[in-house]
């Protein structure tokens, strides 16, 4: 099997931070390993409401966010995350069959599970590198912290 790598290299040049939300472990396993092994620092969470404590005590670039979880649809911590911080980017990765409208309009990106990997890592350092020059060209912080929200 051969290693995909970020094209640009963002996270190998920046403190990139992706919270992953996963109640699969199995799946949050892989995505972490594939995360970290392209130069990511990676933050996890089981369920939408871990997701939303780490997300409020952690300065996160991108949200990479499952939607089927039992308790918090994804959408749901998508919304709350968006309160809180409306800059940091959040990925919807999914397998359900059906996703509501609802959580597509609130998340800046869908992929589904078990798409090629090169396709996650690009949307990934998409986000965020739009996410920063969109900081930059607006002389904003793009101030990663979520707590002071």
């Amino acid at each position: 099997m051969s290693e995909i790598m970020c094209p640009r290299s963002l996270a190998q040049s920046t403190d990139a931070v992706v919270l992953c939300v996963d109640d699969d472990e199995l799946v949050l396993e892989v995505t972490q390993a594939i995360l970290k092994r392209n130069g990511y620092s990676v933050l996890a969470a089981t369920n939408g409401r871990q997701a939303l404590e780490v997300f409020k005590e952690n300065a996160v670039d991108l949200v990479l966010l499952d939607y089927d979880m039992p308790g918090m649809k994804g959408h749901e911590a998508a919304q709350e995350m968006k309160a809180l911080n409306p800059l940091v980017p959040l990925i919807l990765h999914s397998g359900a069959a059906e996703i509501p409208e609802v959580a597509i309009k609130v998340t800046d990106g869908f992929i589904a599970k078990g798409c090629d990997t090169a396709v996650l890592l690009s949307a990934v350092e998409e986000l965020i590198l739009k996410t920063r020059a969109s900081a930059a060209r607006n002389g904003t912080d793009r101030s990663r912290s979520n707590s002071a929200r």
